[in-house]
Order: C-alpha cells, then sequence, then structure tokens
C-alpha cells in the first residue's frame, strides 16, 4: 500500500504532470510505436514501459547526478527493471531483445526529465 500511495500522490502532483509532458513531446516522437500519423500505436499507456514506470523513473532521475549515463542506468537497473514483471532473476528477455521503451529510450528520458529538473531547481 505504501508503495501505491507514494505513486497516487505523485501522480496528483503538478511536477509529475510537467515530466508526464515532456517525455510526451521530447521521447514519444522517437518512438518505434509511433504511427505515421504521430500517435502511439499501442493499446494502452501501461503498455509502454516508459509511462508504466514513470513514477519510479522520476525517482530514479532526481535521485542522481552525474554527468554520466552509465550512473543513470545502474540506478534504473537497481530500482526499476528489479521489480519489473519482466525480469527474471537478472535477466530481462524484453530488453535483450531491444523491445523495452524504457531501456532503448533511456537516454532520451534522462535528458527531457535533467531539462524539466534543473528548470524546477
Amino acid at each position: 500500500h505504501q508503495k501505491f500511495l507514494k505513486v497516487y500522490k505523485m501522480i496528483e502532483n503538478p511536477l509529475y504532470q510537467k515530466y508526464y509532458q515532456t517525455i510526451k513531446e521530447r521521447v514519444c516522437p522517437h518512438c518505434i510505436d509511433v504511427g505515421a500519423d504521430g500517435r502511439c500505436t499501442l493499446k494502452s499507456a501501461l503498455d509502454c514501459s516508459i509511462m508504466r514506470h514513470l513514477p519510479e523513473t522520476i525517482l530514479v532521475i532526481e535521485s542522481v547526478d552525474s554527468p554520466k549515463l552509465e550512473d543513470y542506468f545502474l540506478k534504473l537497473r537497481e530500482k526499476v527493471c528489479a521489480y519489473c514483471m519482466n525480469q527474471d532473476h537478472g535477466q530481462c528477455v524484453v530488453r535483450d531483445m531491444a523491445e523495452c521503451t524504457l531501456n532503448c529510450y533511456f537516454e532520451l528520458v534522462v535528458e527531457a526529465m535533467e531539462e524539466v529538473k534543473n528548470k524546477t531547481s
């Protein structure tokens, strides 16, 4: 219940909405799941690992202060991937097959979120 409440409170936060909007503007247009009309072809936002894990990813980005992308990836693996439904004893078939949008576009996610983070600091 604690995690659910924390995530729920985050979603209601205007800063979360800013992160969400920035991802939609800066990351989604580059995604392979976007059709020719510019719309996402996934049936639900929950089918997108970026959106499904957005609250946790925000916490990851906010907790890292490093110029190295590797540090963000390490924290992502520890705080998000470790609890993902696709994770199996440290292995992720979805990630290994380059089908995890969060992993594939994580550099863009970090850039977009850092921009928001720096504007609000």
